[in-house]
């Protein structure tokens, strides 16, 4: 797997226009938190390069396990940190149940962090680390720094009771010690590539079930499966907790006076003459309440939203200011088919709650063409409506969110407006993003939906 993600996401009501972000899997990070740019493993029967498994989980074994040794290899760009001092830093790895014998096996592992004759990123990654031999990667793990804090992980086996287990769903998180961050800083000065070699643990004992140490780390959704290895820098002590999303749209529209539109975009326009003679509202709804079912998530500990909507049908775009609000739903319905504008403010209660940034377009905003997105971001007056959301307070059918978009009366440059945005089946659909902060007792969530996630496919051993 090789790719880059470091986006700033701005905590603050803005839109950041952009082209589709975070590679096939279009998962967006703070720019604190480094996705793994490369990743692979490595044996020596093989008899090849650490690149032979690029694209596969990260599999770490020890030589007393049944898999015999194995080495991960996991590298991070360092250099979007430009002058920014590491003062601390956790390295995340995503553990879950992938349908392998290690998916049972405790997982007992270290690291040490290597350097190469590469000099940059640019040098490194398959062209890098991944031509390694198993003689060379053994050479470089001798001369390199042994990380027994941030690279120490011992889980047990599914089904021991407490703490964390092995093939359970979410990040596995450690943190650095002072000589761990001071080898960190020295990287981050120098070649600016952080490279990571996970380790089987080695007790000295011989082969059997109790030191039968082997699991498969995820390698990101657009590699084999799972969710990419992380290095969270300088994020207050705690380690990156992934946003959550809710599974696809569960319904979007777009209505004008006599009529409805679904599976046609989400258009949303003042300007009569668009189309058919008439402005048009657009709707999307989501279901919140899978977030309990699989959550348990208190509404309280909602943090953060972003919708990020996506442009289509660039021949109907004009310039796509647009307002938007919650309609209150209780006494009212799902959104159904027959929606229309004006009358689906009868329709579903009657009233709507205006909304501060989340789907929120200003007016100066040019066209957002095909292929092209808009992050929104909610303000902390939104999170409280989705909070009540949440809390049943504002559907009829708890925790059932609807969204409404009309164009702003006050857009620039002819007070007309005219933006189609993609639904999932004409065009991209929106992506609704809920980050809730990690309770007092767990600095680990498991995400809805995240396992999902997973790539099938033989996996190659």
């Amino acid at each position: 797997m090789t790719r880059q993600l470091s986006v700033m996401i701005t905590l603050a009501a803005l839109v950041m226009p952009s082209t589709a972000l975070g590679g096939d899997d279009g998962i967006v990070f703070p720019a604190n938190v480094l996705p793994a740019t490369y990743d692979s493993w490595i044996r020596e029967v093989d008899e090849s390069d650490v690149n032979l498994r690029d694209n596969d989980l990260i599999s770490v074994s020890s030589s007393t396990s049944t898999f015999n040794p194995r080495y991960g290899v996991v590298e991070f760009d360092l250099s979007s940190l430009g002058d920014t001092v590491i003062t601390e830093a956790h390295f995340q790895l995503w553990n879950q149940a992938n349908g392998f014998s290690d998916d049972t096996a405790p997982a007992n592992q270290t690291a040490v962090l290597i350097d190469g004759p590469w000099t940059s990123p640019a040098d490194s990654g398959a062209l890098g680390v991944g031509l390694l031999t198993w003689p060379g990667i053994n050479d470089a793990i001798t001369a390199g720094t042994p990380l027994p804090q941030i690279g120490r992980i011992d889980i047990p086996r599914v089904g021991d009771p407490d703490g964390e287990t092995a093939g359970e769903d979410g990040y596995i998180n450690r943190s650095a010690n002072a000589d761990e961050l001071a080898a960190l800083n020295a990287d981050r000065t120098g070649d600016r590539i952080a490279t990571f070699v996970l380790i089987g643990f080695e007790d000295g004992n011989e082969p059997g079930p109790g030191n039968d140490f082997r699991n498969s780390w995820g390698d990101g959704p657009d590699g084999f499966g799972g969710m990419d290895p992380l290095l969270t820098i300088n994020n207050s002590g705690v380690p990156y907790v992934p946003g959550v999303q809710p599974e696809p749209i569960f319904k979007a529209i777009w209505a004008r006076e006599a009529s409805q539109h679904i599976r046609d975009g989400v258009l949303v326009s003042n300007n009569p003459e668009i189309i058919g003679g008439a402005p048009t509202v657009g709707m999307m709804q989501w279901d919140l309440e899978q977030f309990e079912d699989s959550l348990g998530k208190d509404p309280d500990l909602l943090e953060r939203a972003t919708l990020e909507l996506f442009g289509t049908n660039a021949s109907r775009t004009q310039d796509p200011g647009q307002t938007a609000g919650l309609i209150n739903t209780i006494g009212g319905t799902e959104l159904e088919d027959t929606a229309s504008e004006p009358a689906y403010q009868a329709e579903y209660g009657g009233t709507e709650l205006p909304l501060q940034g989340l789907g929120v377009v200003p007016d100066t905003t040019g066209p957002i063409n095909d292929g092209e997105s808009i992050l929104t971001v909610a303000t902390e007056d939104d999170l409280e409506l989705i909070r009540e959301v949440m809390r049943g307070n504002v559907s009829s059918r708890r925790q059932l969110m609807t969204m409404v978009f009309q164009g702003s009366d006050a857009a620039a440059p002819d007070g007309l407006t005219g933006q189609y945005w993609g639904d999932g089946e004409f065009g991209n659909a929106p992506i609704l993003t809920l980050t809730f902060v990690p309770e007092p007792s767990s600095m680990l969530l498991i995400g809805f939906g995240l396992a999902t996630l997973m790539v099938g496919g033989a996996r190659r051993q």
